[in-house]
């Protein structure tokens, strides 16, 4: 069933693209590795024919990543395309020097521009440009979409921002550039299954709040990159007026650990109806590397010096809660609100987690049978 619905899905949102604009050409990619973007050989039309235009790819097309072709795609020149579709199991990664990868297109329609990633392989683009309201779909169980260098500052208009819709994992590690305004220019978590995740610097807003399109119940922001400890800078603020989950893994050695930093713009959360902001926390390295038992766990923090306003509407501890923790651990019910502590005052969100009853019991057994171990083999010297 879940299959037969991806492919009425794909088929309905294909469709959708393609006749969006009569003049657009449906394109797919068959080029070899490291192939030419611009190069008509490298793609087929809808009738399986190669393609004639001079260049054959043109803004209004619809691009089409399938399990065919190379999953490097060089491109020698500006990038500009409405309508993305990914569906492999291979991931893409578009190679750029001085040019780069754009979503764009007609504004005539108001849901803008797409791009489609239903594949289980990831797409990485070094730098990418976005202008006008964008949207971005993910189907379940499918890979990344990465943006792993310089990001666009969400130019052109005043209500340019980036929609995240369905499945969609959209993981930051680049740096977004200062947007010349900011009036409505965000990042939006508009899905329960969206995830916008990442150890970059982004200066829109990132938002998932009550407004039409500008958020959902479930959705999640996670501060660093799965598998590596990180901060996430937002320098444009942080707006969570639903319930939304808040991932951060921890690291070994020195008590380090994934992060949110908002440097800039406004802080707002609103009680989250009958929700509750849920932190997500997990071991990068196994619970006997952790040096940060019963001492306080800083998951969020804001810059000090007015950088940072602050709109927290009663908010307090208690609208948060424990989801997953690593094994092995427990709150600590002293600290805080049952182990969490927002602070008001300066916008900072910390836990504190004690070692579960059995994990010491465990470790003070294992630890005698191990002295008497040593011992039995000195005695026995």
């Amino acid at each position: 069933m879940k299959t037969s619905l991806k492919k009425t899905a794909f088929s309905f949102l294909t469709l959708l693209a393609t006749f969006s604009n009569a003049l657009a050409a449906e394109l797919t990619w068959i080029g070899p590795t490291n192939g030419g973007v611009f190069t008509n050989a490298n793609w087929v039309d809808s009738t399986g024919a190669t393609p004639s235009g001079s260049p054959p790819v043109g803004t209004g097309d619809h691009l089409i990543f399938g399990p065919d072709g190379g999953s490097t795609i060089n491109v020698n020149r500006g990038l500009d395309v409405r309508t993305w579709t990914f569906n492999s199991s291979s991931s893409y990664t578009f190679l750029l020097t001085a040019y780069k990868v754009g979503i764009n297109g007609s504004e005539t329609l108001p849901s803008g521009a797409h791009l489609y990633q239903y594949g289980a392989g990831e797409v990485t683009f070094p730098t990418f440009t976005l202008t006008g309201q964008r949207i971005f779909w993910g189907a379940e169980g499918s890979g990344a979409v990465v943006f792993s260098g310089a990001l666009p500052s969400n130019a052109n208009g005043t209500t340019s921002a980036v929609t995240l819709e369905g499945h969609l994992h959209l993981r930051i590690t680049g740096t977004q550039a200062t947007p010349t305004a900011t009036s409505s220019r965000s990042w939006r978590l508009n899905s329960a299954n969206a995830v916008l995740e990442g150890s970059g610097i982004l200066t829109a807003l990132v938002e998932n709040t009550l407004e039409t399109n500008r958020g959902a119940d479930g959705a999640t922001l996670a501060a660093g990159v799965a598998g590596t400890a990180g901060t996430l800078t937002l320098q444009g603020g942080l707006n969570l007026q639903r319930a939304t989950n808040l991932d951060f893994e921890l690291a070994g050695a020195g008590g380090t650990h994934d992060k949110l930093a908002i440097t800039g713009g406004t802080f707002t959360l609103r009680t989250p109806g009958t929700g509750k902001f849920v932190l997500n926390l997990t071991d990068l390295e196994g619970v006997e590397d952790h040096t940060v038992f019963g001492a306080p766990i800083i998951l969020i923090e804001s810059t000090q010096g007015g950088a940072v306003a602050f709109d927290f509407d009663a908010v307090s501890s208690s609208d948060f809660a424990f989801g997953e923790l690593p094994t092995g651990w427990q709150a600590d019910l002293s600290y805080g609100t049952n182990g969490i502590l927002f602070d008001t005052t300066t916008g900072l969100l910390s836990v504190q987690l004690i070692p579960e009853p059995g994990s010491v019991a465990v470790a003070i057994l294992g630890g005698a049978v191990l002295l008497l171990s040593r011992k039995g083999k000195i005695v026995n010297r």
